[in-house]
């Protein structure tokens, strides 16, 4: 029979093995970079994806390796606002829109510009 001194020794030891895993939620899926739209902060980037892999300019690249994501974040030039977002895995594929199409005003959306002829263009 456990005294009480062992039963909370065992008790702190089972939490201080378990209270790493609470903060475990992966945030970087499919249905979570759904719901960052045109117009939404970075703080609601975050919120909703986590921490970015790393940011140049005006785009954030968040990958997981393990799981063979990329997600892209373009934001408008010199604003904390989201112009476009992009988003690669193997149950996905590609989806989400290139901020030059965006910038440049809707073109073919399936066809990538270097296929394109100049006056698709």
């Amino acid at each position: 029979m456990m005294t009480g001194a062992r039963r909370w020794s065992v008790g702190v030891l089972l939490l201080a093995c378990l209270a790493p895993l609470a903060g475990c939620e992966q945030k970087l899926t499919y249905e979570r970079w759904q719901l960052i739209n045109q117009g939404s902060s970075g703080l609601e980037v975050e919120n909703a994806i986590g921490k970015p892999t790393f940011t140049m300019d005006d785009q954030w690249t968040y990958e997981d390796h393990d799981r063979h994501i990329t997600a892209h974040i373009y934001y408008e030039k010199g604003s904390d606002r989201v112009l476009t977002k992009q988003w690669y895995d193997p149950e996905h594929g590609w989806q989400g829109k290139n901020p030059d199409e965006v910038r440049e005003g809707e073109r073919s959306e399936g066809t990538p510009s270097i296929y394109r002829s100049e006056q698709e263009k």
